[in-house]
């Protein structure tokens, strides 16, 4: 998934913030308590109100996450 994520940040990173964590860090295992995710690799996107907009466990497709990105940015 690294390259996808990869290429979807150097599309959207001018408009998005692109957080990579790991569990194993203190900083990574808050995000997946406070999230509520079961799963990796774990995605999770938050509109500029703090609200969780979408998220996603496991292999997801670059189409879907360039969708999800989409509707994100097209959110006021």
């Amino acid at each position: 998934m690294t390259p996808i994520v990869n290429g979807l940040q150097a599309e959207y990173g001018d408009r998005v913030a692109f957080v990579r964590l790991d569990v194993d860090t203190p900083e990574g295992a808050r995000a997946q308590t406070q999230y509520g995710l079961r799963g990796h690799p774990a995605y999770v996107l938050v509109d500029s109100h703090g609200q969780v907009s979408w998220q996603g466990v496991g292999q997801v497709s670059e189409d879907e996450l360039r969708v999800q990105i989409e509707a994100l940015l097209a959110t006021p």
